[in-house]
């Protein structure tokens, strides 16, 4: 490939940040699959509004720029919607991994400060 005088430019040389994937393969490809989870099925045009969606009810409950949003959530959907959906506001995303042992994370995690907020999430 002959790059002689192309100098960088946002043509050749824009980042592909976490942030900017999803939007952009939304926008480029938006009716391919994205999610496999068992018989569901999401598209990159599905899950980028499932993530807005997240992030404008947040939003709505007060959670901004510098906040950090703890979930407590196993592989499924619903975590990566929240891995897009929380940096979207300019908060942090803290996943609390509690494996297979509940009362571990009830016993060391049931008295930090929050809000908590229970979403039906389908």
């Amino acid at each position: 490939m002959n790059t002689a005088g192309l100098g960088r430019g946002p043509a050749n040389s824009t980042p592909l940040t976490p942030l900017a994937f999803l939007p952009r393969t939304a926008a480029i490809h938006p009716g391919r699959t994205a999610v496999v989870h068992g018989d569901r099925r999401f598209t990159y045009a599905e899950l980028h509004a499932r993530a807005r969606r997240l992030a404008s009810a947040l939003a709505a409950r007060g959670v901004g720029e510098g906040d950090t949003v703890s979930v407590v959530l196993p592989n499924v959907p619903a975590m990566l919607e929240a891995h897009h959906g929380v940096p979207m506001l300019g908060a942090v995303l803290n996943r609390v991994e509690f494996g297979k042992n509940r009362y571990y994370y009830a016993r060391y995690y049931g008295s930090a400060y929050g809000t908590y907020y229970q979403a039906a999430h389908s």
